[in-house]
């Protein structure tokens, strides 16, 4: 009789393990989903950007020299440079602004992933997009061509990827903005599922973020 109820406690001790395992998987799925600061919501950061000065130039003079074959990580906060991104909807947004030396007669790959701001139960990464600049100055959106766009998670977090061809049929300093797209603010994106317990996630689109990028030269 003695052996049987220590079977018993002993099955009962391994029945409340199994609880707690379950309570702390909980505790740290509701510390990930709601641990953060409030986020602004999208539209109202929007209002926040149009109120900025809209820069007339593409302050060449700050531009960031970037390196071929080279990765950099990045941010676009509220803190940056405003101008109008779509001329035909009338839509601002932030941006930075780079440069690179091109060759002439030669085509180049710009890689942009955009990462997601996961930490809490609202999750969102900017749409990244790209307008060159020629040494004259004037918008050069005819030299670049827009590749695929998918998701994936090659930096930790999820990310929005995208990539533009560059043909260049002059050598010299090219200019560019990196800049989120804001025509769909608030836009869903991208659903996943949290384990252990599946809880559909859903990203939006936002107007800010940490990016990545990279220029590689396309080898013939």
């Amino acid at each position: 009789m003695t052996k049987i109820m220590r079977k018993r406690r002993k099955s009962g001790m391994r029945f409340r393990n199994g609880n707690l395992s379950c309570f702390v998987w909980l505790l740290v799925l509701t510390v990930t989903l709601t641990n953060c600061s409030p986020k602004i919501k999208p539209a109202e950061a929007y209002k926040m950007l149009q109120g900025k000065y809209i820069k007339n130039d593409n302050q060449t003079s700050t531009a960031r020299q970037l390196e071929l074959e080279k990765d950099y990580a990045d941010e676009l906060n509220s803190g940056d440079s405003v101008f109008v991104s779509d001329t035909k909807n009338h839509l601002y947004s932030y941006y930075k602004v780079y440069n690179i030396r091109l060759e002439t007669d030669k085509k180049y790959k710009i890689s942009l992933s955009s990462l997601c701001d996961c930490w809490g139960f609202k999750k969102y990464l900017f749409i990244p997009a790209v307008i060159g600049f020629d040494q004259q100055e004037n918008p050069a959106d005819a030299k670049l061509e827009k590749e695929n766009v998918d998701f994936g998670y090659e930096f930790g977090p999820l990310s929005l990827n995208t990539s533009y061809i560059l043909d260049s049929n002059y050598g010299g300093n090219f200019n560019f903005f990196v800049f989120s797209a804001n025509k769909d603010l608030n836009q869903e994106l991208y659903t996943f599922l949290t384990l252990p317990i599946p809880i559909p996630v859903k990203v939006k689109s936002t107007l800010v973020g940490k990016f990545h990028i990279k220029i590689e030269e396309l080898k013939p």
